[in-house]
């Protein structure tokens, strides 16, 4: 049987941290984006990547766009925005604002970071969208990250597996503990949510985790970080609502948007545009 093998890198920009925090400057948000490839064209990105950028790792440290020099900075901008666009390589991102993500959890009376929420929802309409092509084909997944450690990666194992579980099967349960000073009265809020049977798929997915520092994260971080700034100019001037942080016209002069995918459209909302709306609080 064939199985659909896909490599998704992956990097965040702006906030991250935990959902009791609200936005200290107005209309925060946090955004993670990602670029996909064939796992078969993983050995040649990794290889050209290396000879375009081994000499910014002889540093010994990770660099970050943002560290970088002005003219460092455009100048790698510039040779990894042009490798993606030359190869014509999908990517997509999503951004939460931190008010919204606050106001849902306190809802839900859940603790999270939003940097788990970034993961989940990225990968599944990731995964979403293989599944539209090939419907009957498994997909295995190698998510690749920078800087990620043990906690942060069991928490988006966690994170992917629930929103998987409840593509299959409709039902979603987030277990919250509940602090007492008396133990007789701790226990686990245990909260449902529910999707028609008409909607639930039979998907196969199996996915794994790895953290690297390489060329490979570089261009990453180069992507959300473009994409983060872009989004923070337009959200300023554009015509879409400011709650639609992944519109598509949000991202009309970005460089890439031509590969870009799983964004909301005039005729689509996705779900993190809805469910995390902008709350002022």
């Amino acid at each position: 049987m064939s199985i659909m093998e896909l490599v998704i890198v992956i990097d965040e920009s702006g906030e991250k941290g935990n959902s009791y925090r609200k936005e200290t400057q107005t209309r925060d948000f946090g955004l993670m984006a990602a670029y996909c490839l064939p796992a078969h064209g993983l050995e040649y990105v990794n290889s050209t990547l290396e000879r375009k950028f081994s000499h910014l790792f002889q540093r010994g440290v990770k660099p970050h766009l943002a560290d970088l020099s002005p003219q460092e900075r455009e100048q790698y901008r510039a040779d990894a925005l042009e490798f993606l666009e030359s190869h014509k390589i999908s990517w997509s991102y999503t951004a939460i604002h931190v008010n919204g993500f606050h106001d849902q959890m306190s809802k839900r009376r859940g603790k999270k970071n939003l940097h788990e929420a970034l993961f989940g929802m990225l990968i599944t309409k990731i995964v979403a969208l293989a599944y539209s092509k090939n419907t009957d084909v498994p997909i295995k997944l190698k998510i690749i990250s920078d800087n990620l450690n043990s906690g942060e990666i069991v928490k988006f194992k966690n994170e992917l597996v629930s929103y998987l579980d409840f593509l299959k099967t409709g039902t979603m349960t987030f277990l919250h503990p509940v602090r007492s000073k008396e133990p007789s009265l701790r226990r686990v809020d245990k909260l449902v949510a529910t999707t028609p049977e008409e909607l639930h798929t039979n998907w196969d997915v199996s996915f794994s985790i790895s953290t690297e520092v390489s060329p490979l994260t570089f261009v990453a971080d180069v992507l959300s970080h473009t994409t983060y700034k872009l989004l923070k100019a337009n959200i300023e001037k554009s015509e879409v609502p400011p709650d639609k942080l992944n519109h598509e016209r949000l991202i009309d002069n970005h460089p890439l948007k031509e590969y870009a995918v799983c964004l909301s459209t005039d005729g689509l909302e996705l779900s993190e545009d809805s469910f995390y709306s902008y709350k002022s609080l």
